[in-house]
């Protein structure tokens, strides 16, 4: 596919989850993260990012070829869908903001929940239920064994997306028709 559709160069600029993950790969040392684990981390951000980009080079050509964001945006332009649904989303807003003030339907959904929260202890039930899974998960390393596979996946799937041609399109040959016409029954 690389060869019929434009290049796009991915985005240079760092953003949140970059830098977010690039913290938790500098903290994992002190979390006892194995370097095998880090490269396993390092490999899935990698694939990811290339899997991306290939799914964006796609779309950018499909967009090119068939000319569907300038078609939209002619509609839009026609129609004033856009300006319609954001007037109904404000219009949509007061009413539910009016219900708020008028019932406290946040303020009591809230208190609400924190009383049944105080009652039935699920907080401190969620709170050792995650303390024992996170256990279970260090002695297992099922979170790295998981990431694994799933840049082995990304990694596959990028390199298939990349690298693939679409087919020719078959041209029937005189052997192939004579074959198709020898198959029909007829009742």
């Amino acid at each position: 596919m690389t060869d019929i559709l434009p290049k796009v160069e991915p985005q240079v600029e760092k953003k949140l989850d970059d830098e977010e993950m690039d913290a938790w790969m500098n903290e994992a040392p002190a979390r006892g993260a194995t370097e095998a684990e880090r490269n396993t981390y390092a490999e899935l951000r990698a694939s990811a990012a290339r899997l991306g980009t290939s799914l964006k080079n796609i779309g950018v050509a499909v967009d090119q070829k068939l000319h569907i964001t300038e078609t939209a945006k002619k509609i839009d332009e026609s129609t004033h869908i856009s300006a319609a649904v954001g007037q109904g989303v404000q219009k949509v807003g007061k009413v539910l903001g009016t219900i708020d003030r008028q019932y406290q339907v946040k303020e009591t959904t809230v208190q609400t929940a924190r009383t049944i929260d105080e009652k039935l202890k699920i907080s401190q039930v969620a709170a050792n239920a995650g303390t024992a899974i996170k256990e279970f998960d260090e002695k297992n390393r099922l979170t790295t064994r998981t990431v694994k596979v799933l840049a082995d996946g990304a990694g596959f799937v990028e390199k298939k997306v990349a690298g693939t041609v679409p087919p020719e399109p078959i041209q029937p040959s005189a052997e192939t028709e004579l074959t198709a016409k020898a198959d029909v029954k007829v009742d």
